[in-house]
């Protein structure tokens, strides 16, 4: 169950449930991982989820960076088998722990995906 005015995703991991969050430390953790800025990233998955390909390795660690608040000592394994427990429902668990953030513009009301864009207002 998500909350939505915190970008957490309650997830199976290990025989327990842990919160997935996406907040402000788990961006940097993506930045450092993918080597870009935020902006970058955004736009990047928002353009491969719009053309129907997106990559396996950056939901993984998108999940991965997401579990780091709940478990600092998060592998990128950790990550996969959460993957592999969500199976149709990781597009959208990915997707919506980016939305949920609140650091991110919102889709559209005509349906587009979200534009990737961090929001000013990410304090």
């Amino acid at each position: 169950m998500a909350n939505k005015k915190r970008g957490r995703v309650s997830v199976p991991f290990k025989s327990k449930r842990i919160n997935l969050v996406m907040d402000f430390n788990a961006l940097c953790e993506l930045e450092d991982h993918f080597g870009e800025d935020i902006a970058a990233i955004g736009e990047r998955l928002s353009a491969t989820a719009s053309n129907g390909n997106p990559s396996l390795k950056d939901m993984r660690a998108i999940l991965w960076a997401s579990m780091l608040n709940a478990r600092p000592d998060a592998t990128l394994a950790d990550a996969g088998e959460v993957a592999g427990k969500l199976g149709q429902k990781l597009g959208d668990t990915v997707s919506g722990l980016f939305e949920q953030s609140g650091l991110f513009d919102a889709p559209s009301s005509d349906g587009e995906t979200s534009s990737g864009n961090a929001t000013s207002s990410a304090g």
